[in-house]
């Protein structure tokens, strides 16, 4: 009896994974050294989300060989990176938490035309951009060039449907060895998630 119920279960977990699956869109974003989309920022949006477009649209090119182009407005398709208000018209029907929610909370989501990258603040949608490329396989793990990890994948397509936020409400680290590039620091930081919109400064006292 037990063994027929193990089964049963087992079987609803596959079937519910399989339609989660069927359900999410796959969207292509590049193929045969092209862009099949622009990435699409706000006229509007903050000067860190610009910097997340731009650098998305150079990181998509290097891992998919093709050009991508950054696009003010709101055109009928692309790559959308920014905060919710940025596109008043969205397509999306989106429920960020609000209980027990993180200020920095964010989502990856595909339609069959687009990749909506968005998050509840710059930072958030920092994080929704770095998260997206680590999804495709790119990783820093130290400061420099060196420990950079950019892969080859000439047909991108993508099918993604996740809201998410960092673990942690601040995410802030030692800046690293005292002789540590500030610049590189915060790159990497970016990069590996761990920049935040709430800020706490901090010291040592030794007495």
């Amino acid at each position: 009896m037990l063994k027929v119920v193990v089964t049963a279960c087992l079987l609803l977990v596959t079937q519910w994974t399989l339609g989660q699956a069927q359900s999410t869109a796959t969207v292509r974003l590049a193929s045969e050294g092209q862009a099949r989309l622009p990435v699409v920022v706000a006229a509007t949006a903050a000067a860190e989300v610009r910097t997340a477009a731009d650098e998305l649209a150079e990181y998509l090119g290097r891992i998919a060989g093709a050009e991508f182009e950054v696009l003010m407005g709101t055109p009928d398709a692309g790559i959308y990176v920014g905060v919710p208000t940025d596109f008043p018209d969205l397509p999306l029907d989106l429920e960020f938490a609000v209980q027990g929610g993180g200020p920095d909370q964010f989502v990856l989501r595909t339609t069959a035309d687009s990749l909506f990258l968005l998050g509840t603040t710059p930072a958030a949608v920092e994080c929704a951009v770095w998260d997206f490329l680590r999804r495709q396989g790119y990783r820093l793990f130290f400061l420099t060039d060196t420990w950079e990890v950019i892969p080859a994948q000439a047909d991108l397509r993508v099918a993604l449907d996740v809201i998410d936020q960092p673990d942690y409400i601040t995410r802030q680290a030692p800046r690293g060895a005292p002789w540590s590039n500030r610049d590189l620091v915060h790159r990497w930081q970016k990069r590996n998630r761990m920049r935040s919109s709430f800020q706490v400064d901090t010291g040592h006292a030794y007495g």
